[in-house]
């Protein structure tokens, strides 16, 4: 059987010399075989597509006979196989008295799973610290409103529609600070001052200054309330529990009647001074 000509040659010495005529080069330093009507650079681009062809084939062949040695395989045997095989070796070190190697590998090992932990415990760390931000925001802002609900109620009483209002206007001007005083802030974020300058505004006099400016929301009868008389009656819902949490109840019972307030909150597992 006659050998197949070569489409594509690097250089003419790689056919007989009576072949050589039949080649035409493509103007890259290499030479395909000539066609009728199909230029020498396209030539080139068909061997070059046709020899991919082939060793993609030919690798597509190799792999497939490489995954038959698996067939059948067990993940957990060939992972205990693994394992087995790692100890083989180090006992193979330390007979050969190669335990630099050894020691070197574990050393290694050691870093990859101590990195390990270190990531997992940042992460937890984060989310820790994100988590106790959030705790700390919510349990900040729920002081704000009671300190500054429990102010508002002591001199005057706010229409029920106007306590998110109320709130609002709170939660933009009061902050807690560590020790766990109240102080309020400006829109520049300066601390606010009682009209004597000396002292910082208390939420007592922020109220009234509420009451002065914000009339509306309040009701006609400012100022005309009973300062507690101690005689609060029981509500039919504790204001202090979350399914039937009711800040504004909750100022009511506890300037009217302190104690009941005090239990009704520890009903709710809140601690009240």
């Amino acid at each position: 059987m006659a050998e197949a000509l070569k489409t594509k040659i690097d250089s003419l010495e790689e056919v007989p010399e009576g072949l050589q005529q039949y080649y035409e080069e493509t103007g890259t330093g290499s030479f395909v075989l000539a066609i009728d009507g199909v230029p020498p650079q396209a030539q080139a681009k068909i061997a070059e597509f046709r020899d991919n062809n082939i060793t993609l084939a030919k690798a597509k062949e190799e792999l497939e006979e490489k995954m038959k040695l698996y067939e059948g395989l067990d993940a957990d045997k060939a992972r205990e196989a693994l394992a087995k095989l790692a100890t083989m070796e180090e006992e193979e070190l330390v007979r050969s008295g190669d335990v630099e190697t050894l020691v070197q590998q574990k050393l290694a090992a050691a870093q990859n799973d101590h990195l390990k932990q270190l990531e997992s415990l940042k992460a937890a760390r984060d989310e820790a610290e994100k988590k106790a931000k959030i705790n700390q925001a919510k349990l900040s802002e729920y002081i704000i409103q009671n300190k500054i609900l429990e102010a508002v109620n002591s001199v005057a009483q706010p229409h029920q529609a106007a306590v998110p209002d109320i709130l609002y206007r709170a939660k933009s001007q009061w902050r807690l600070a560590e020790d766990g005083s109240m102080y309020a802030v400006d829109e520049y974020g300066n601390k606010q001052y009682s009209k004597g300058g000396d002292e910082l505004i208390s939420p007592a006099e922020w109220s009234k200054n509420l009451v002065e400016n914000a009339r509306h929301l309040f009701s006609a009868s400012i100022g005309s309330q009973a300062t507690g008389s101690g005689s609060a009656k029981r509500p039919v819902k504790n204001p202090f529990l979350k399914e039937h949490q009711s800040l504004a109840e909750q100022s009511r019972i506890y300037r009217e009647d302190p104690a009941l307030a005090i239990r009704l909150a520890s009903e709710a597992g809140i601690t009240l001074e």
